[in-house]
């Protein structure tokens, strides 16, 4: 799904760029974009329904934006602007999967969009004209992504399909047939692997992609994963073993690759995605994400966060903050050690970060007050929310502060406690009435 989706969208492009220029393409790159904010200059945005997509930013150079735009004495976007955005939906849309796709422009030209992506699955194209460029950006969901935000079993059925039933009770899969089934698996599914690629300068970046083949080369076993290695900086010279990790359900499956060098994948029209080859691995170490296993919370749980400045205090935080500073999100699930927070809006707000400490006030309906705990930012992307939108996610880690009260730290012991309880109690009548 992954790759087809690829092709879609340069064949859109292609086909938008001869239908409303009258030109080829003649040269095009496709790559990863890195998490953050990203300035793009806008032809159009799109809204799509239903299909293997949700949002795509469309955007050109200087000279196609003049040519484009140069009809309009009064500087608002020209016809052929607006023309250019619905021609490549239309070309998408007909050849997208998914049941009866539909979509809409919702705003074409206008000011520099800025543009939150989330690193994983954020891809960039290229295409170049004489006539100016194309650019397209898109978040590309995976399978998985897409069937669970359809509700279905598809992830359940692939891990009974392919792994053993007690393999959350493993520490490790060293043998040979379960580390075929766990890769295969991990292909069906596109799920992301997360390679520490060591920089000069001691340091290490993350680099994610999905495994294209797994297949014989020169009598080794290889994996050809979708993330290129060329340049940046980094050390890493063929036979060096890095660490990678994927996530399925509530388990990191961690691993040591050996790096094989580079490589690319055809897509469509002579146009090709970099790559990298690497050695199949021997085992894989299975490690719970967390700290403490976690419980899904009510949708009524609200929670108010303050990202903390340098110098700010947490106890005062919510006094010292504008109205205007205060994010508001929705407890997805607890945990001892964590949370994990939603919003139906995608876009996170600069100052939001990997790292940042921020107060968060929880607000439970049977609590007379609202509880204010501190807590570590480890993770703030996108996910599907539904087939539809995207959602932001944040990860927090809780910090033990002197600042605040810590009987909301307790509270959120006994409340995971609690409804541990309920869960297992729940189950064992269940077993006594069979």
């Amino acid at each position: 799904m992954f790759l087809e989706t690829l092709k879609t969208l340069i064949l859109a492009g292609k086909e938008t760029l001869q239908g409303t220029l009258g030109v080829p393409v003649s040269g095009a790159s496709v790559g990863p974009v890195h998490q953050g904010h990203l300035s793009f200059p806008p032809v159009g945005e799109l809204r799509i329904r239903s299909g293997t997509l949700q949002t795509v930013f469309l955007g050109c150079d200087k000279v196609l934006a003049g040519m484009l735009a140069g009809g309009d004495k009064k500087g608002q976007p020209g016809p052929d602007l607006e023309g250019l955005a619905r021609s490549f939906l239309g070309n998408l849309l007909s050849e997208m999967e998914g049941r009866n796709p539909r979509g809409k422009v919702v705003s074409v030209g206008g000011k520099t969009l800025d543009v939150t992506t989330r690193g994983v699955r954020s891809y960039g194209i290229r295409l170049a004209t004489a006539k100016g460029q194309l650019f397209i950006l898109a978040e590309i969901p995976s399978r998985v992504e897409l069937e669970q935000a359809k509700g279905s079993d598809f992830l359940a059925g692939m891990i009974a399909s392919y792994l053993p039933r007690d393999w959350t009770q493993r520490d490790t899969l060293e043998n040979h047939g379960l580390v075929k089934g766990l890769l295969k698996l991990l292909s069906k599914i596109e799920a992301d692997f997360h390679l520490e690629i060591p920089l000069e300068n001691g340091e290490a970046k993350v680099s994610s992609g999905i495994i294209l083949e797994n297949r014989v080369l020169d009598g080794r076993e290889v994996l050809k994963l979708s993330v290129g290695l060329s340049g940046g900086g980094h050390d890493l010279e063929p036979g060096k073993r890095i660490h990678a990790t994927a996530g399925l359900e509530d388990r990191s499956l961690e691993c040591e690759l050996e790096y094989l060098g580079p490589a690319t994948h055809p897509l469509v029209g002579g146009i090709s995605l970099d790559c990298s080859l690497f050695a199949v691995p021997e085992s894989f170490a299975l490690i719970q994400r967390r700290k403490a296993f976690r419980i899904p919370v009510p949708k009524g749980v609200m929670v108010e966060m303050v990202v903390l400045e340098e110098g700010m205090s947490a106890y005062l935080a919510f006094q010292e903050s504008a109205v205007d500073q205060v994010e508001d999100f929705r407890l997805a699930d607890l945990s001892f050690s964590g949370a994990r927070l939603v919003r139906d809006s995608e876009e996170a707000p600069k100052i939001l970060a990997v790292g940042r400490r921020v107060v968060c006030r929880m607000i439970f309906p049977d609590q007379f007050e609202p509880l204010e705990v501190l807590g570590l930012v480890k993770r703030c992307t996108k996910s599907l929310a539904n087939r539809n939108e995207w959602q932001l996610e944040v990860g927090l880690e809780f910090l033990i502060s002197p600042d605040l009260d810590r009987r909301a730290l307790e509270f959120i012991r006994q409340y995971v406690l609690a409804e541990q309880r309920a869960k297992l109690a729940h189950r064992v009548t269940v077993a006594r009435g069979r």
